[in-house]
């Protein structure tokens, strides 16, 4: 007999299936390419928007990003070699060209523009003081006409500045964050290891363990469908609820998120859109107008990003840590429960001070170590080497377990910093009785995954699996 959850599960690819009819999802099979998706009536960011398009569609950020001290001369050979380390092209001399262009041509447009106003409030000072009754007026105000007539048209000649300034933005919105003084060139650096395995261990694959047991149905609803079925959904459901729990006494606000998102979040995040192996993208089946598309990412950086976006928080709420539970749709090509399309899992997520940003980094990483380091699994903490960081990430510390079936070690849970990379994207900013907010400091991020629950089910069964010829579940210390 199923257990509840396993019925939700099942409906779960049930309204998958409904939706498939209506839009065509970019999954698996386009996921398998490296190859670059181009879509329908999309512009090249949905985060710069030039004065060329703003009639089609409004920009819906103020893009602050940094460029005229990332881009000077004394930091370029430091952007450079983040670059290199992230195994990046590192080449900025045409962007650094294009740039110093566009500065130049932004300085003479704005001396015209004021030019311009002051002959505007001068011919309107001049009716006002009813100078147009004077001998010399129609001469004087001639001669002012013509000027204002010359500079509107050398301001309309240096319209080719737009499109230079969205060369300039698109290149920009690419550029990597900084990278955190620990983080390692060559390999990843094992911080922290408990419970190493000393020998091999005799073990079935989960895979093999759930048809065996009846505890995974596979289903071809989708690509890599599956629902739980008895003791492995009341665990999967037990997994979720203490986790909760932990989270909400550690002072973390839980908060219920959405799993589609819009175009500009994503790029917010530091994320391809035209990635297929980043982002899953809903498209459909006929593109009638312009406007931001949808992707399917459930519980991730991008949902707590979508909850702050545009949004100034008072200094008093500040760390504001929060965290949600619920599915994850990704792509991976692990087997099993290990690369599910779509995962259960726990998101956390730290808005905050500069000054604060360390210490709230170790506090989320330690908070994680503790609920599975007692578990009894073999798992380390290991941090990223730079070229296996994402864009928006300075640093990332993983929390690992060791897969038997799979004889490595794969990250159930981790922990990124991402400084103020995402809120000078996305206008999140604090404030402490700031004059105008819209010059109050960018708030510094971290996010991260608490605990994938579904790995985790993966790798408890087949530790549990020392008897070949029967199976229960390992007892986990109280």
């Amino acid at each position: 007999m199923l257990h509840a959850n396993t019925r939700t599960t099942y409906s779960r690819f049930s309204f998958l299936n409904q939706l498939k009819r209506l839009v065509r999802i970019q999954f698996a099979a386009h996921h398998n390419s490296t190859e670059k998706l181009t879509f329908e009536k999309q512009p090249a960011s949905w985060l710069f928007v030039n004065n060329t398009f703003g009639g089609l569609y409004g920009s819906h950020v103020n893009l602050e990003l940094d460029l005229e001290n990332r881009l000077s001369a004394d930091n370029i050979k430091q952007l450079e070699l983040i670059l290199r380390r992230r195994g990046l092209p590192a080449d900025l001399s045409s962007l650094v060209d294009d740039f110093t262009k566009l500065r130049a041509l932004e300085r003479q447009r704005n001396g015209l523009v004021s030019e311009r106003n002051e002959i505007a409030e001068k011919l309107k000072q001049m009716k006002a003081e009813h100078q147009d009754h004077e001998p010399g007026y129609q001469a004087a105000a001639h001669e002012l006409l013509t000027k204002l007539t010359s500079i509107k048209e050398r301001i309309k000649d240096l319209q080719m500045i737009w499109d230079l300034e969205e060369q300039v933005m698109v290149r920009s919105l690419k550029l990597p964050n900084d990278i955190h003084p620990t983080t390692p060139d060559e390999e990843l650096t094992v911080l922290r290891e408990v419970n190493n395995l000393k020998g091999s261990t005799k073990t079935m694959s989960h895979i093999e363990i759930g048809k065996k047991y009846n505890l995974i149905k596979f289903s071809n609803v989708g690509p890599k469908a599956y629902y739980l079925k008895g003791a492995l959904a009341k665990t999967e459901l037990a997994l979720m609820t203490s986790l909760v729990r932990y989270f909400q006494k550690h002072k973390f606000y839980f908060i219920s998120g959405p799993e589609f998102f819009r175009t500009n979040i994503m790029e917010g995040c530091g994320l391809d859109v035209h990635n297929p192996t980043e982002v899953l993208t809903i498209l459909d089946n006929v593109v009638t107008q312009i406007e931001p598309m949808i992707h399917l990412a459930g519980i991730s950086t991008a949902t707590f990003v979508a909850y702050v976006a545009k949004c100034c928080i008072g200094d008093n709420y500040l760390p504001l840590n929060m965290f949600s539970c619920g599915r994850r749709y990704q792509n991976s090509h692990l087997p099993g429960l290990y690369g599910a399309n779509q995962a259960t899992q726990v998101g956390i997520f730290s808005c905050l001070l500069q000054e604060n940003l360390d210490k709230q980094f170790d506090t989320n990483i330690e908070l994680i170590w503790n609920f599975l380091a007692p578990l009894g699994f073999p798992i380390r903490l290991t941090q990223v080497k730079a070229a296996d960081l994402q864009l928006a990430e300075r640093r990332r510390i993983e929390i690992q377990i060791y897969a038997p079936s799979l004889q490595k070690y794969i990250p159930i849970g981790n922990v990124s910093d991402l400084s103020d990379f995402v809120s000078r994207r996305l206008m999140v900013r604090h404030n402490q009785n700031h004059p105008d907010y819209r010059f109050a400091p960018m708030l510094h991020m971290i996010s991260g995954t608490g605990v994938n629950v579904t790995a985790l089910l993966a790798a408890w069964m087949e530790h549990s699996n020392t008897d070949l010829d029967k199976f229960h579940f390992l007892p986990l210390p109280v």
